[in-house]
């Protein structure tokens, strides 16, 4: 998961770890759970969360998305924004070619062609 450079990251942290203990399933031996940062990247901090749970023949699926939703949640409701990647395009040489839109309705003048 990331969030934003300009969201606040031990909160983010603190959240993940709190909702993770709400979870019945997640245990606390052989160790609690962890949330780490994992990465600066392009768009954000990536942040991973990792627990342990005693009845791993029921699957991951279901934990992981309550606990997905729950980070969700909990982070809309701190502030804390989750990135949407963003890229700058730039184009070197050459021209753009002619603006299509720069002229008014109806021609260079104004009127309406008859």
């Amino acid at each position: 998961m990331q969030i934003s450079y300009d969201s606040d990251l031990d909160l983010a942290l603190r959240l993940m770890v709190e909702l993770a203990l709400e979870q019945p399933r997640v245990l606390r031996v052989p160790s609690p759970p962890a949330a780490s940062v994992t990465r600066l990247a392009d768009s954000g901090i990536e942040l991973e969360l990792g627990v342990w749970i005693g009845d791993p023949e029921k699957g991951a699926g279901d934990l992981r998305s309550a606990l997905n939703r729950g980070v969700w949640k909990a982070f809309r409701d701190h502030g804390i924004r989750i990135p949407s990647p963003q890229r700058e395009v730039r184009l070197l040489g050459g021209s753009a070619g002619p603006k299509t839109d720069a002229l008014p309705p109806g021609g260079p003048q104004g009127e309406s062609n008859r």
